[in-house]
């Protein structure tokens, strides 16, 4: 009754006009969410910035935009405005947010350590500063958040699970692999997204070994792969494990397994294990 979402861009200007303008009903406030005001044609848009002007005290407006306002509108909603990013992280903000959080918990890390942290948890931020608050716990009056901090205690992300059954798929340790399968949460999903993971880590030691016999420096292969230093340690290491045609083989086997997880051949878990025993090299998991 006191919450409204209007469209820009589908309802008619009079009615958003007197959608922000009625008041609450047995309430002090009312929130009116406008959306789609990037596609409304100038004239509604004109219209409502103007109107946000005027908001009557009981009536709180939120603007979901794609594109931040224009510095006319800006201008004139000053005294109103209260901006909000929503957009996805960069690397570089998930960064400077990790050394923030420590630094404000007068804990000192490297940026060594920092770049660790991010590479192994991913980009969830709420993750990052639950593992975060979980690092100063540990580190306790230690003043020093280190690598080896976070290996203890920080448990990796899908893509570190992927990197995990890596390694063992590189040492055809098939036992071990499936004892990190053994940790996973099965559900189709998380399978597929491992599974899709595995194959972009082969496709992507396949051009390391590639540049590598290229005489190009690891700065450089970094940076044409497109990873971090986390991720060219973990892939520069299975260079030597996995020959060409072995990835080529793994990616087939991936293909075929996720193919017939889709279509319901295989179940979830028995799309994992198969996978991992075939990517191994075995016929089973003795």
């Amino acid at each position: 009754m006191n919450y409204d979402i209007v469209h820009a861009d589908e309802t008619p200007c009079e009615n958003i006009l007197d959608t922000i303008a009625t008041a609450p009903f047995l309430t002090a406030k009312r929130l009116v969410i406008i959306k789609g005001l990037d596609d409304a044609d100038d004239d509604t848009r004109k219209r409502i910035l103007t109107a946000l002007e005027r908001t009557p005290a009981y009536t709180d407006v939120v603007l979901d935009v794609k594109q931040p306002l224009g510095t006319d509108a800006i201008r004139l909603l000053q005294n109103r405005l209260i901006a909000q990013n929503f957009a996805k992280p960069t690397d570089s903000s998930l960064l400077q947010l990790i050394a923030k959080e420590f630094s404000d918990k007068k804990k000192k890390i490297s940026p060594a350590a920092i770049t660790y942290l991010r590479e192994r948890v991913g980009k969830d931020s709420q993750r990052i500063c639950n593992e975060i608050e979980k690092l100063i716990v540990f580190a306790g009056k230690r003043d020093t958040i280190t690598i080896d901090d976070i290996d203890r205690i920080v448990v990796g992300d899908v893509h570190e699970t992927a990197f995990a059954l890596l390694d063992f798929i590189g040492t055809k340790e098939t036992k071990k692999a499936l004892i990190v399968c053994e940790t996973l949460g099965i559900d189709r999903n998380n399978i597929t997204e491992i599974l899709g993971l595995i194959a972009s880590h082969l496709r992507k030691i396949r051009r390391i070994a590639a540049l590598k016999r290229g005489g190009i420096s690891d700065s450089q292969i970094r940076n044409q792969v497109g990873i971090g230093d986390y991720a060219f340690m973990k892939l520069s290491r299975q260079v030597t494990s996995l020959k060409s045609r072995e990835i080529i083989t793994a990616q087939k086997i991936i293909l075929q397994i996720d193919a017939d997880l889709k279509a319901g051949k295989l179940g979830p878990k028995e799309a994992m294990t198969l996978a991992v025993v075939k990517l191994c090299g075995g016929d089973d998991a003795s």
